[in-house]
């Protein structure tokens, strides 16, 4: 049995997208083309831990794992899901039709996104445009629906001690923050910081939070004259693109949803202009 995917390496700004191709047959060896053998072994080592706290038998078989392009020992890492995933369809955990729901949908956490390349952070926007992906490469052509939610995480400094220790200087901030461009900035519609501690309460039980979060039902479509009045002005002054605009209004109608409410209100505007990344201090200006 073979089973082929692809696997996304970011520290290879020229070629990013890896084909990887996995080999089952009756037999107990391992064979690995591509990448080194000694850092094969240890992802295999790191995905046979992870299968079995699921439960998930190991396959009992002759294994060939062979990737396009050759990887080096220290990128082998970023293909831990994909080489995973594709052992799951070997056991058959998990079909082709059902191997693609997994993969489409869920969370998709990029963590340190401000020290990714470039090329790798800029190639999200057409996804997160269209929720699909595509690939062209000499081998053939593939597409994929693709709608996770997608949450980034950075810090807003390079020396990663903002506020209180932080060692940097305002151009270094400022060059730091500007790694991630506005057009790619704009697409995550909600931006919250994370540090220190709040003792408050949710208001709500954390099943109310999941209800909320899997609600299907269309959010309040009424504006009271005042919250419409609002939400105009901080458009224009904030001279908002239809993207970001889209967003407050999105934004605006979930947080009158949240407080079991039938009309948009004021507050409702100010609560999503506030979680908005263009009202956000320190990102283009000073910090």
């Amino acid at each position: 049995m073979v089973v082929h995917t692809w696997g996304f390496v970011q520290s290879r700004p020229g070629s990013p997208w890896v084909k990887v191709e996995l080999r089952a047959e009756p037999g107990a060896v391992f064979r690995v083309s591509g990448l080194p053998y000694a850092a094969a072994l240890s992802s295999f080592a790191r995905i046979r831990s992870a299968l079995q706290s699921m439960d998930v038998r190991w396959p009992g078989k002759a294994l060939t794992l062979h990737v396009h392009p050759a990887l080096r020992a220290g990128e082998i890492n970023e293909l831990d899901v994909p080489v995973a995933l594709a052992l799951l369809a070997i056991r058959k955990n998990v079909g082709p039709r059902s191997l693609s729901g997994l993969v489409s949908t869920g969370m998709l956490f990029l963590d340190e996104f401000s020290e990714w390349t470039r090329p790798a952070r800029e190639s999200l926007r057409h996804i997160m445009d269209t929720g699909s992906l595509q690939l062209h490469r000499a081998e053939g052509s593939a597409h994929w629906a693709s709608d996770p939610w997608i949450v980034a995480a950075m810090n807003l400094c390079a020396c990663g001690l903002h506020p209180e220790r932080c060692a940097c200087d305002p151009a270094e901030k400022r060059r730091h923050r500007r790694n991630i461009s506005a057009p790619l900035l704009e697409r995550f519609p909600i931006q919250l910081d994370m540090g220190g501690n709040d003792p408050s309460e949710c208001p709500k039980a954390w099943e109310a939070c999941k209800a909320w979060v899997q609600d299907a039902r269309v959010p309040p479509g009424t504006w009271t004259e005042e919250a419409m009045q609002l939400a105009n002005t901080m458009e224009k002054r904030a001279m908002m693109s239809k993207r970001v605009h889209h967003h407050l209004r999105t934004l605006a109608a979930g947080h009158a949803q949240w407080k079991d409410r039938e009309h948009v209100l004021i507050d409702d505007v100010q609560a999503a202009f506030d979680v908005l990344w263009m009202n956000r201090s320190g990102w283009w200006g000073s910090p």
